[in-house]
């Protein structure tokens, strides 16, 4: 633990450092017991007494290994041997140097100050050089990817996110504990949307209509013997734009207004002959008008009255419409339509 003849003030910092590094350590291995996926690195000296010591001797036994290499390496002005112990193997790798020799280096003189302190030139190299910084952040990105780490942090903050929207959404799902399930699964969905394949995304959509192949429907399974739930579709992964917003000429009941907008989007893919012969999905916030859609008749004879114009403009077209339902939050229609509100 230090020479007999070490000044006061030097035994006092090697108690420090002593203290420091043995810290390190003993948090290192508690770190490799709990078998957390974490990772630990501690730097010392090459030929330190600290690999010496038990706690090192035995973070070694559970993993830890030694990547050595020298400053000089890295741009370092003089040979300045370090050890990295490190869970990390991508870290491990771009510190593990066998240093092949450079020229122009400085040297190493310790000098006695006036005071009978002793200065080391070794203390000028003590700060890392920053390509040695370079490539411990590298290795440890390296890692990070290597376990998807920033992979699964995105989607714990998007289950979080979802889960925070379904239970603003409706009050069913505010208080029944299916809003975490359903957040987990739309996480999950969401990470399959990618850019390019949307015309995958569509086919993989459309095997999840309905039996009679009448709407496209999420559902899920949450417990053993509870009833599937439906879950709404994610549709602010699509990048929208406004192609028609107007104001209503006379008010009416809300289904029925939503039943005359999915009109005037079914007559505006007639200006379009390429639209014709396709099946096509439509997202709607409306489960009423989601399931008159669906059926193709309503009970209540305003809504039946645009349905009947909906089948005859699907039939002109030979085309087919899937409504799919989602929350009003993630509806962007809406915003289009609020700026003609009366204030």
């Amino acid at each position: 633990m230090g020479f007999p003849w070490l000044t006061r003030e030097m035994k006092a910092r090697l108690r420090k450092s002593n203290t420091m590094a043995l810290k390190g350590l003993r948090r290192g291995v508690q770190v490799a017991q709990t078998r957390v996926p974490r990772h630990w690195s501690l730097e010392h000296p090459k030929n330190s007494w600290l690999w010496e010591f038990s706690l090192a001797r035995e973070a070694e036994s559970v993993g830890f290994e030694r990547a050595i290499g020298s400053h000089c390496c890295f741009g370092g002005r003089r040979v300045k041997w370090y050890a990295f112990a490190a869970s990390a193997e991508e870290i491990r790798s771009r510190l593990n140097r066998d240093c092949p020799g450079h020229e122009g280096l400085l040297g190493y003189e310790v000098e006695e100050l006036p005071d009978g302190r002793l200065h080391y030139a070794t203390e000028e190299e003590a700060e890392y050089p920053w390509s040695l910084c370079l490539a411990y952040a590298r290795g440890l990105r390296a890692q990070a990817d290597k376990e998807k780490v920033f992979e699964k942090v995105r989607l714990q903050a998007r289950e979080l996110w979802y889960q925070q929207q379904l239970e603003a959404s409706t009050a069913r799902l505010a208080g029944s504990g299916i809003a975490r399930p359903m957040a987990t699964y739309l996480a999950r969905w969401e990470a399959k949307m990618q850019r390019g394949e949307e015309g995958l995304h569509l086919r993989e959509l459309l095997r999840a209509a309905s039996m009679r192949g009448t709407d496209v429907r999420f559902h899920m399974q949450i417990g053993g013997e509870e009833p599937q739930h439906e879950i709404p579709y994610p549709a602010l992964r699509w990048r929208w734009r406004t192609f028609a917003s107007y104001a209503w000429k006379q008010g009416a009941h809300i289904n029925e207004l939503e039943m005359n907008a999915v009109i005037v989007v079914t007559k505006h893919r007639t200006r379009s002959t390429s639209k014709f012969h396709t099946r096509w999905v439509h997202i709607i916030d409306s489960m009423v008008c989601r399931g008159a859609l669906a059926k193709g008749r309503s009970s209540s004879p305003r809504i039946n009255m645009p349905l009947r114009k909906q089948a005859a403009l699907s039939i002109a077209q030979n085309s087919y419409m899937f409504p799919l339902w989602t929350i009003s939050g993630w509806n962007f229609s809406d915003k289009a339509s609020r700026k003609h509100d009366k204030k």
